[in-house]
């Protein structure tokens, strides 16, 4: 089964119906929902849809929505290893290198990602989630 590592922005477009990015997001989901791939995320990224959710909708509405949303995901762990790593690694972004380091740690196959650029510096393949999905349908 194939690893992969859900940028929070993927996770946006699903838990906040983005359009056109929706869609992509959506099949990703159920791909994770059948079974068909294993989804991992930091919980740093459950920290950032709250955030945003609660934003345009109620708390207790964001909290459900991460509640139902969860039992499809693996929490990678964030510990003092892959703090450093991105503490001290070249990345622009800090957040994108805890994103990478917790991917390298958990040994994915693939980082899906709307910003592909933010992730030059990485050492594992990065698709958009197009890409990523056309993976898996040329797989079959």
């Amino acid at each position: 089964m194939k690893k992969v590592y859900l940028d929070a922005d993927v996770g946006f477009d699903f838990l906040l119906m983005r359009k056109p990015y929706f869609i992509e997001a959506e099949q990703i989901i159920q791909l994770a929902h059948q079974r068909d791939i294993e989804l991992f995320v930091s919980a740093l990224s459950f920290s950032h849809w709250f955030y945003h959710f609660r934003q345009k909708h109620t708390s207790a509405l964001a909290v459900s929505k991460l509640i139902e949303f969860r039992p499809l995901l693996h929490v990678a762990n964030t510990d003092e290893r892959i703090l450093d790593q991105a503490l001290a690694s070249e990345f622009n972004d800090f957040e994108d290198a805890l994103q990478h380091y917790c991917a390298l740690a958990q040994r994915v196959d693939v980082f899906v990602t709307r910003n592909v650029k933010d992730y030059r510096k990485a050492r594992l393949p990065v698709m958009t989630p197009a890409q990523f999905l056309a993976t898996i349908c040329n797989a079959d």
